[in-house]
């Protein structure tokens, strides 16, 4: 079938699309961790992400986690996941994706810096 010869493809074609994703991820979540390091009042617990394309900040520094993610989509138009939904351990964090383009990461990571500092005052 076709889908067996797509496979066959894929398990023998050059693996340099991969290797590119790959590194891509890397960049995005390197920048997103440098941005985060330097928001005072957010810390990374856990380091930098290994296996997925989110990180998980703790922000509790600003309030609770479903507040804060509301105020930073409603009155910035930056969009997280509240920590808390994914049970009491969350509480205080959230989830960011880096799925989008390098540049749209180091956008989004200073928009938050920045939304955050005048959330602190």
């Amino acid at each position: 079938t076709f889908s067996q010869h797509a496979a066959v493809a894929a398990l023998t074609s050059s693996q340099d699309c991969v290797l590119e994703m790959v590194a891509a991820y890397k960049a995005r979540r390197d920048a997103i961790v440098e941005g985060l390091s330097r928001i005072d009042g957010v810390t990374l617990p856990g380091g930098s992400p290994m296996g997925t394309y989110y990180v998980f900040p703790n922000v509790s520094h600003f309030g609770s986690s479903a507040v804060v993610a509301k105020r930073l989509l409603e009155e910035y138009g930056l969009a997280c996941v509240d920590g808390g939904v994914f049970g009491k351990e969350g509480e205080g964090h959230l989830r960011i994706a880096y799925s989008c383009p390098l540049e749209d990461c180091k956008r989004g990571v200073e928009r938050l810096g920045a939304a955050l500092a005048s959330m602190r005052q």
